[in-house]
């Protein structure tokens, strides 16, 4: 992931859309998210992962914006129907929300 892309908000999306599976729930281990949206310490050059305030900050922000839905968290990042749509690649699935694809009701059509 580019650190230099700001605002963070930006950076969870590009983040959710990338790992998202087939309903378009994006899952992470705890902490995992905050360690992969990180930036590179100037001085030591080590990561340094985003802290968890500023990480909520962001997801609270990407939620007012629309780009993900506002049941994600720092554990599960779900991008909305309406924007999701990912081929047979990835789980069916969301242990975090507990939700499968046959749980999904279709999409009215109009």
């Amino acid at each position: 992931m580019d650190h230099t892309i700001k605002p963070l908000a930006m950076r969870v999306y590009f983040i959710a859309v990338a790992e998202m599976n087939r309903i378009g729930h994006a899952e992470f281990a705890p902490g995992a998210l905050g360690s992969a949206l990180g930036t590179v310490d100037a001085r030591t050059g080590e990561m340094a992962p985003v802290h968890p305030v500023t990480l909520s900050k962001a997801i609270k922000q990407a939620k007012g914006w629309g780009l993900i839905s506002e049941d994600s968290s720092a554990r599960c990042l779900v991008i909305p129907a309406y924007a999701a749509q990912k081929g047979s690649n990835g789980t069916g699935f969301c242990r975090h929300h507990g939700v499968r694809v046959r749980d999904l009701s279709p999409v009215p059509t109009e």
